[in-house]
C-alpha cells in the first residue's frame, strides 16, 4: 500500500537523520543548519488533494542532545538554541518531553534506534483538533543520547492522500463521514492518527499523565480509542478482526465491517514497517495504515470512479 510505504520511508528516514545528528559538533549554528535543511512537503488545506501544490515545512520540531544521565546538553527546538536544559527529573509529558524514551535509551547498548509515542495535549469532542505534537525518535551512543522530535503533523497528513475512490479530500471529517478517510494505528494498538481527533490519545495537562481511553460504547466521546481496551460491542469483531489477523500478517488484509454508527465499509490494513536496521526489533513494525471506503463504492458502475477505454 503507498500510504504505508510512504510513512516506512518517513520513519525509517528519521531514523537515520537521528544517527546523523550524532555527528554532529552541538552547537546553535550546526542545529540550525540541520533543521533548516531536512524538510518535508505538506499538501495545503485548501487545495485538492489530488493537484500537485503543496508547501514546505520544517520536518523536525526539536533536536536534542543529552548525556547518559539524561541531562540536556543542548536542545534546539524551532530551529532556536534553548538555555533552559533539563535533567531527566524535570521531563515532563505535558512539556512534550519524552521520559520514558529516554529512559529506555539509558539502559540499551550504543548503536541503538528507537522510537518512542506520538506527545500531544488530549483535544476533547467539540474542541479544535490539536495538531501541535510530536513522535520523537532516538540514538543511543557509547557516550551520549540524541532524540529528534518528528512534527506531528506530517503523520496527520496521510489522511490527505488520495486512494480510492480518490475523491478531494479538503474535508477530513466530511470525508469520513462519506468512508472516505485514512487513519493510523501504532505499535501499541493506540489509534495515533484519525479524523475524530478526540480518538487520538493525549495529555491531560493538569495532571500531566494520559488520558485514559474509553473502554464501552457509551463512553465514546469521553477518551481516545484503543484497539486492544475496547470492551464494547459495536467495534468488538472488527478489532478482533484487526487484533487477531491484520496485524499478525505482513500482506495486506482486507475485510468488511461497521463503524460506530453501523456504517459498514471495506477496510484495507497495511503494516508500517521500519527498516532501518539498527532498530530495537519489538519496533521495527511501527504500526498500521487503515483505508475505510464506503461500500456503496463498490455497489455503483466502477466507470463513475475508474474510467477505462
Amino acid at each position: 500500500m503507498e500510504i504505508a510505504s510512504s510513512l516506512s520511508d518517513l520513519l525509517s528516514r528519521a531514523s537515520d537523520d537521528a544517527r546523523t545528528l550524532a555527528l554532529l559538533p552541538p552547537s546553535a549554528k550546526n542545529y540550525r543548519r540541520f533543521y533548516e535543511i531536512h524538510q518535508g512537503t505538506i499538501l495545503n488545506d485548501n487545495v485538492d488533494s489530488s493537484s500537485t501544490a503543496a508547501s514546505i515545512k520544517p520536518l523536525y520540531r526539536s533536536l536534542i542532545q543529552l548525556d547518559l544521565s539524561g541531562l540536556e546538553r543542548f536542545r534546539v527546538e524551532g530551529g532556536v538554541s534553548q538555555s533552559n536544559l533539563r535533567t531527566l527529573a524535570q521531563c515532563r509529558l505535558k512539556d512534550l518531553c519524552d521520559r520514558e524514551l529516554v529512559a529506555s535509551l539509558k539502559s540499551e547498548m550504543p548503536e541503538t534506534i528507537q522510537i518512542g509515542k506520538v506527545l500531544r495535549i488530549y483535544s476533547k469532542k467539540g474542541d479544535e483538533p490539536n495538531l501541535n505534537g510530536v513522535l520523537f525518535i532516538g540514538y543511543r551512543s557509547s557516550s551520549a543520547i540524541y532524540l529528534i522530535g518528528l512534527d506531528y503533523f506530517f503523520l496527520q497528513q496521510i489522511q490527505r492522500i488520495p486512494s480510492f475512490p480518490y475523491s478531494k479530500r479538503k474535508d477530513i471529517f466530511g470525508s469520513y463521514e462519506r468512508g472516505d478517510y485514512t487513519f493510523l494505528i501504532d505499535r501499541d494498538t493506540n489509534i495515533i492518527v484519525h479524523p475524530k481527533h478526540w480518538h487520538v490519545p493525549g495529555i491531560n495537562p493538569t495532571t500531566d499523565t494520559w488520558v485514559a481511553p474509553f473502554v464501552t460504547d457509551e463512553q465514546e466521546g469521553e477518551g481516545p480509542l484503543s484497539v486492544k481496551n475496547y470492551r464494547g460491542n459495536k467495534l468488538r469483531q472488527y478489532f478482533q478482526r484487526l487484533l487477531n489477523v491484520s496485524f499478525k500478517q505482513n500482506n495486506v488484509d482486507m475485510f468488511r465491517a461497521a463503524n460506530l454508527k453501523g456504517t459498514q465499509r471495506i477496510l484495507s490494513v497495511a503494516q508500517v514497517f521500519i527498516t532501518q536496521p539498527n532498530i530495537k526489533e519489538a519496533q521495527k513494525v511501527f504500526g498500521h495504515v487503515v483505508i475505510g471506503i464506503s461500500v456503496e463504492y463498490f455497489e455503483e458502475p466502477i466507470e463513475k470512479y475508474v474510467p477505462y477505454y
